[in-house]
């Protein structure tokens, strides 16, 4: 029998990994639950100190150490606890937490668990907050009370965050604490004293990057030296490939409704001509008057974001030398015959005004 579940067991997990490479270019592949990362304050540990993760998963690209608040007090070497004075005794107080971090790509956190020592009689009001929205939402809350030796082990479901990428950092806060013994004393009880530390638990790659067509435009077209060519590139969002059922669609991949963000780098060849132009409504644009006579291959290269993945596209301008100038049309030269004419006509004209002029003279 035992034997029978080992190997349904093994099944399991080859077909889970069967699956996430089937579908890792098209949909999102439902990733594996795991503890993310963990710290666990065993022997004589001093707050004053922060507390590096005793251990984090090899899927994230690192997890911060366990510090406390600006509001709390260390009392110094304590057992198998990182513990802290001067908890708030009455309202909500947003200097009085306990923090930590993940940094990672596609991570679905999914619960926090954590020992919550309170001084074995202790009781109060615990809300888990995140750096997504600046601490603003409470993500989980609840109560605790009771005599507990090695802490009480507090399970918070923070699935509302979705899926995240970056650093994201959680706070832990503790209020309305209470107890007679030592009332605001509370901290994160260790395996060395009974607890079981603090635990992340979710997966990493849930969400795959979803495939982009970068498309390159250049106006004009061919275009002559020295005359401004303005570059647009467009990132559109691929389709799904029609291999991949509606059902399969909906219940793996919900395709996000934001356009793709991020920048587009444009070049020629190794050199570059503008360098991370952000997107604005899917599109980047860039405009030079600097390129030379000739034809130039241009590549657009999309960076991607967190969900959408990065592409590229060329296209080849063409620069022609400038058209040479129109030199001005000098007036028609006039012939011996034409220049006699007019020579005939001024004289004339001459005579005219002097018979004039004398028979005035002559009355």
């Amino acid at each position: 029998m035992i034997c029978l579940l080992k190997s349904r067991i093994q099944n399991l997990r080859l077909l889970c990994s069967g699956l996430a490479f089937v579908l890792i270019a098209t949909v999102s592949a439902p990733a594996c639950a795991e503890v993310l990362a963990y710290w666990n304050p065993s022997g004589t540990v001093d707050s004053s100190v922060p507390l590096p993760p005793t251990s984090v998963s090899p899927n994230l690209a690192s997890a911060g150490n366990l510090s406390g608040g600006p509001g709390l007090t260390s009392p110094g070497p304590f057992a198998n606890a990182y513990e802290f004075d001067n908890w708030s005794g009455g309202a909500f107080d947003a200097t009085d937490y306990l923090a930590f971090s993940m940094t990672g790509t596609n991570v679905t956190y999914s619960s926090v668990a954590f020992s919550l020592y309170n001084n074995y009689d202790g009781s109060g009001n615990w809300e888990i907050r995140s750096s997504v929205d600046n601490y603003a939402a409470t993500l989980s809350s609840g109560t605790f009370s009771g005599i507990f030796f090695g802490g009480q082990l507090i399970t918070a479901d923070v699935s509302a965050l979705g899926v995240q990428s970056g650093t994201t950092q959680f706070r832990i806060y503790t209020f309305n604490n209470s107890g007679a013994t030592n009332p605001l004393q509370r901290g994160i009880r260790g395996t060395g004293g009974s607890g079981q530390g603090l635990t992340v638990n979710g997966s990493v790659g849930g969400v795959q990057s979803i495939g982009t067509t970068t498309t390159l435009d250049a106006s004009p077209n061919p275009a002559f030296v020295g005359q401004l060519i303005t570059f647009s590139a467009a990132v559109s969002v691929d389709r799904l490939p029609d291999s991949v059922g509606a059902a399969a669609t909906q219940s793996a991949l919900q395709l996000p409704s934001a356009s793709p963000t991020g920048t587009v780098s444009f070049s020629e060849g190794a050199a570059s001509l503008a360098s991370n132009v952000a997107l604005n409504g899917s599109v980047a644009t860039f405009a030079s008057a600097g390129l030379s006579a000739g034809t130039h291959a241009i590549t657009a290269t999309y960076s991607g974001d967190t969900t959408y993945s990065g592409s590229s596209t060329s296209i080849v301008v063409t620069v022609n030398a400038a058209p040479p100038s129109t030199p001005a049309t000098p007036a028609p030269a006039l012939s011996a015959w034409a220049l006699l004419l007019l020579g005939v006509c001024m004289m004339a004209t001459v005579w005219r005004i002097r018979y004039r002029a004398n028979g005035k003279r002559g009355e």
